[in-house]
């Protein structure tokens, strides 16, 4: 009892909190208060306030720490503070008024503010005659801090509801929908913060050893050591066998190759931690031998990242694969370099490029993938000479999309308002039928994109007919619309229509009676293996002669056996 009473002594633990990072504290508290009153606020434009006080919670965290590592003045202290506050002030008239506003950018560079100064902490309390123990230990210590702050506070989040649980079944008390985020936003916001601060260990400490039997040493020899060598075992045999099986390698490579690097890396700056007399067999075959381990795993995925931009384009998934690499490999080679200058330089180097992944203008996150993506339909309509010298031309063939890949650059460009941006080359103002803001399905008509994925003998197709096409009706006495069986309830008042069900036949119904039945799959696996070929048929319905000419059609071609998703046509008709 005598040993549980001092750590539920909150009151003192509060004032060391208040008297060590009273600024940082201050954030802390306003921005749980204010993510509190967010949870209730539905308008959307309340936002910008906890946003704007988590990064002054770790800008001000980040000087603390500077401050108290080089004895600054109480002035200084207070000047960087003020300065803290107007950039803060800065940061948020810039944000928009609320998140359902379109500007992405904004958020890239709070995520990336936000990773800069977690990555501050790591290091700005050391000066060049700092030695590696004492920034691995901190470091380390910081982490296990963390830990214990985040299982507490877990712990006390599953009592307290289930305290409410059941106070609200016992007692018939419903309690609010909002109640529980409400908890967890407390908890975490104001008990976790607390505890984290109030064991934050000292900046400068070299006498501090871990106990041999301490379960932290136990958890990095005998687990985060045998897990990272599991995940590089997986990924040499996988690379062999690409290697020698002549197989393409697979797009999921790159997040094990990033996994088994990033865990390794962080397991090798853990292992410092116990280069002394606490060191173990297992740790320093580890550090021998690990940055070799690396090297053929790393080059297979710069290969990847390499083949994937250069065939498939850029967007921001693989951008961040980018952005892991880059931190991971930039890491690996620092740590080649004595203790001291890798420990030192590899929160640095990460730091370095985090400001260039989120601030870097067009090679930033924000900026880089739509650039990319525009370029690679600019030159993808290039090669297929729809633009020619510039200017975008008529076109009566298909442009052929293997697996999707072109229709998913133009989604994706469609996402991020950016399509508009193909305007620039139509001089012959071919567009202008087109809607001002122009979308991805309005392009893949116009550009007569047919798409197709091929998976050994099945074939997933995307048929659309170019609308420069013209059609001869002068023979003909009626234009009928062609439809899939799952949109036939729409198609009930009108006078005639044919339907094309999903095993590829053909329904000519005119009223409430079905006039024949008759078999479309000839034409529809032609439209999915030579979408250039001609695309439309003459049918035969009982009286009546139908020619059918599809304007969009998608399914599934398996051998013999064809599968219809979607399917539209027009159907021009005449009496025999």
């Amino acid at each position: 009892m005598n040993q549980i009473i001092p750590l539920m002594n909150f009151s003192n633990r509060l004032v060391g909190v208040a008297r060590r990072f009273p600024v940082p504290a201050l954030f802390a508290a306003a921005t749980t208060f204010l993510l509190v009153w967010l949870v209730d606020d539905v308008s959307g434009a309340f936002y910008r306030w906890p946003l704007t006080a988590w990064i002054g919670f770790l800008a001000a965290f980040n000087w603390n720490l500077y401050s108290d590592s080089r004895h600054l003045s109480t002035g200084i202290f207070w000047t960087g503070v003020a300065a803290i506050l107007g950039l803060l002030m800065l940061f948020f008239l810039l944000a928009p008024e609320n998140y359902n506003h379109a500007d992405t950018c904004f958020w890239y560079t709070s995520v990336g503010i936000s990773l800069i100064l977690h990555l501050g902490v790591s290091i700005v309390p050391f000066g060049q005659e700092s030695i590696a123990r004492s920034i691995v230990s901190y470091n380390v210590r910081t982490f296990l801090v963390w830990i214990q702050s985040f299982l507490f506070s877990s712990i006390l989040i599953s009592a307290v509801s289930l305290a409410v649980l059941g106070i609200s079944m016992l007692f018939g008390w419903e309690p609010s929908p909002t109640m529980y985020p409400k908890l967890l936003i407390l908890i975490t916001g104001l008990f976790q913060t607390g505890y984290f601060l109030a064991e934050f260990p000292p900046l400068i400490d070299d006498s501090h050893v871990s106990s041999p039997r301490s379960v932290f040493r136990f958890l990095v020899i005998f687990a985060a050591v045998p897990i990272t060598l599991v995940y590089g075992i997986i990924v040499h045999v996988y690379i062999l066998s690409v290697v020698f099986s002549q197989n393409q390698m697979i797009d999921w490579y790159q997040t094990m190759a990033l996994w088994f690097v990033g865990t390794g890396m962080f397991t090798w700056l853990l292992s410092l931690y116990f280069f002394d007399a606490q060191d173990h067999v297992l740790l320093r075959v580890f550090r021998k031998w690990f940055q070799s381990f690396c090297v053929l795993p790393l080059l297979a995925l710069v290969w990847s990242l390499w083949y994937h931009f250069t065939n498939k384009g850029v967007q921001e998934d693989w951008y961040m694969s980018l952005f892991f690499t880059g931190l991971f490999a930039g890491s690996w080679l620092l740590s080649w370099r004595k203790e001291i200058q890798a420990v030192s330089l590899i929160p640095k180097w990460m730091m370095v490029v985090s400001a260039v992944a989120f601030f870097s203008g067009k090679y930033s996150l924000c900026r880089f993938p739509v650039i990319a993506e525009q370029q690679f339909i600019e030159e993808t309509l290039t090669k297929n000479q729809i633009i020619r010298q510039g200017v975008l031309q008529r076109t009566n063939t298909s442009l052929q999309d293997t697996n999707g890949v072109i229709t998913a650059s133009l989604e994706y460009l469609e996402s991020r308002h950016s399509l508009n941006f193909i305007r620039k080359f139509d001089r012959n103002k071919l567009l202008d039928s087109l809607p001002d803001t122009l979308r991805a399905v309005d392009l893949i008509t116009f550009l007569h994109i047919n798409k197709y994925n091929d998976f050994v003998d099945t074939r997933y197709w995307d048929y659309n007919r170019n609308q420069f096409d013209s059609l001869q009706i002068s023979d003909f006495e009626a234009l009928l619309p062609g439809i899939h069986q799952n949109f036939r309830e729409q198609a009930s008042n009108a006078a005639g229509y044919v339907v094309c069900l999903e095993d590829g036949n053909g329904l000519f119904v005119m009223g409430s009676d079905t006039i024949q039945r008759f078999d479309l799959s000839p034409l529809l696996r032609r439209m999915a293996v030579k979408p250039d070929s001609k695309s439309d048929t003459v049918v035969l319905a009982g009286n009546y002669v139908l020619r059918i000419i599809p304007q969009s059609a998608n399914g599934k071609l398996e051998g013999e056996i064809i599968t219809i998703t979607g399917f539209s046509a027009d159907v021009l008709m005449k009496k025999k």
